[in-house]
């Protein structure tokens, strides 16, 4: 049995393996910024340029890992009107009635949710430039703009796939065999 609504909310320890991840990359841009080993290489400036920028970047990695750390956003919700992608650039509000199917594929390791859509270009055309270009991509290579990647969640893909195919199959306007018909090409 379903429940009404579900809230998935981004993993605590995945986000406390991010910070560590990145406070190492500060410290080791750092080092090369303002340590001695600017002195041990052949072109100084190359390393002091590399160390800066690696410096702004994964500091300002750091600090979003903190502040996400010390406050964990809702990351997805199933309901009865749809799957409702919360992330920063997520798509919103997806109602069953528009979701032909969801499917799964393994991108370099990274289990993804595929959700087939009745108008994937209402979905490229949400957004700029570079991100229609990464949703049209999507659309050639797995099928659909809409992609959901369980990696960062505090559910496994299996359940998050085995949920979302329940709500769809319970509120969903397609025949319930179609969220079955989705097998997009595994992809390296």
């Amino acid at each position: 049995m379903l429940p009404s609504e579900t809230l998935i909310r981004q993993s605590r320890t995945k986000l406390l393996f991010l910070l560590l991840a990145s406070l190492c990359l500060t410290a080791t841009a750092t080092w090369l910024l303002l340590g001695e080993a600017r002195h041990r290489f052949s072109y100084p400036l190359l390393v002091v340029f590399f160390g800066g920028l690696g410096a702004l970047l994964f500091g300002a990695a750091t600090i979003a890992a903190l502040l996400q750390l010390a406050r964990p956003r809702l990351a997805l919700s199933l309901n009865g009107q749809g799957l409702v992608d919360h992330a920063r650039n997520g798509f919103g509000l997806i109602p069953w009635s528009e979701i032909l199917g969801i499917g799964s594929t393994d991108i370099v390791g990274n289990r993804m949710l595929v959700i087939r859509v009745r108008d994937p270009q209402a979905y490229i055309n949400c957004g700029h430039r570079w991100r229609r270009a990464s949703l049209n991509m999507n659309l050639k290579t797995l099928g659909s703009p809409v992609v959901v990647s369980a990696t960062a969640l505090d559910i496994g893909h299996e359940p998050l796939l085995a949920l979302c195919r329940g709500y769809l199959e319970r509120h969903g306007a397609s025949a319930p065999n179609t969220q079955n018909s989705i097998k997009p090409e595994q992809t390296p």
